[in-house]
């Protein structure tokens, strides 16, 4: 069996015969392949190192994965023919770029409030207990509670607050409401701050396997038990510089809440993942934070790569009816 089969970018453009295909070095450059325009100037182009591609006329973009998918209507595994499906492995540039620079978006400046311990509020005292946060956590992240706060010109009533930092400045602050209510958001960020980042990016080692979660209340269990090397993108609508940041994590590993929202995060990672990945399937309509550790902790051993996820999604080992003489 061949465990390294690896591939050429390249060869496998060649094979969707693109029109005007032409190789520019780093770059094959051909006719925009999406269907969506004319393209007699070509507009398209797919790095031969990561397979992301990109129209600079329509947008349409994506990585070499869904290109197949698109003009094929098969996975690349089968349209390469690729029956030992676990063995295969992404071919990789050895061109390793710093992260995305963050744009400013102005300081996080509270105007009014106090800010105290959760411990010292019945409701806020609940909510930590419900989310089984303990004090490490707390402490770590130097989460707070406030009664009445006004931060960028935004109310924060009864929130727990959760300051988001990147390069030691408190960029954003997630409040948390900890009671019920039809009027009030449940998640709420100061107006002009951003979270166009990860979730404990300063603290993140992006050599090392990094588990990646929707929300910070999904970052509790993984924290507090499994992995110090825990974020989050604040859920599932990913900006342009959080792609550009999971690109740089060397080893993911996705848990995402089993439900609607997290088979969109998978299909979002899964146009921007240039190297094999890891998916932890939770139990039906739960998220990390609703699972039990032990769920939790037996979801991530029994997680599977990429790679054999969609291979079994899309039932590439089925087995095809034999041609009978």
């Amino acid at each position: 069996m061949n465990t390294n089969i690896d591939i050429d970018i390249a060869s496998v453009v060649s094979m969707l015969y693109l029109q005007n295909a032409e190789d520019k070095g780093t770059q094959i450059k051909a006719s925009c392949p999406s269907g969506n325009h004319a393209d007699s100037h070509p507009s398209w182009s797919i790095n031969k190192s990561t397979g992301q591609h990109h129209c600079f006329a329509c947008g349409f973009s994506g990585n070499i994965h869904t290109l197949v998918r698109h003009l094929t209507g098969q996975s690349l595994y089968k349209f390469l023919d690729i029956e030992d499906v676990p063995s295969f492995v992404f071919k990789q540039s050895s061109h390793i770029k710093p992260l995305p620079v963050r744009k400013s978006h102005g300081n996080v400046n509270v105007t009014k409030g106090v800010f105290v311990s959760p411990h010292s509020n019945a409701e806020a005292e609940a909510e930590i207990l419900k989310r089984g946060m303990n004090d490490s956590f707390i402490d770590f992240f130097k989460i707070k509670y406030t009664n009445y706060a006004i931060i960028n010109d935004t109310y924060f009533i009864k929130r727990l607050c959760i300051p988001i930092v990147e390069n030691k400045k408190v960029i954003s602050m997630e409040g948390r409401l900890v009671e019920k209510s039809d009027v009030f958001k449940k998640v709420l960020y100061p107006r002009a701050s951003s979270v166009d980042t990860l979730f404990n990016i300063d603290k993140l080692n992006f050599d090392k396997p990094i588990f990646l979660v929707e929300g910070i209340m999904d970052t509790i269990k993984v924290w507090q038990s499994v992995s110090k090397n825990v974020t989050c993108t604040f859920g599932v609508a990913l900006s342009k510089r959080q792609k550009e940041l999971i690109e740089k994590i060397n080893k993911l590993i996705l848990v995402p809440d089993n439900d609607e929202g997290g088979q969109k995060l998978i299909t979002q990672i899964d146009e921007i993942a240039t190297k094999e990945y890891d998916i932890v399937t939770l139990p039906f309509g739960k998220d990390p934070g609703d699972c039990s550790l032990q769920e939790l902790s037996e979801a991530i051993d029994k997680r599977k790569s990429s790679v054999l996820y969609f291979a079994e999604k899309y039932q590439l080992f089925k087995e095809e009816e034999k041609i009978q003489w």
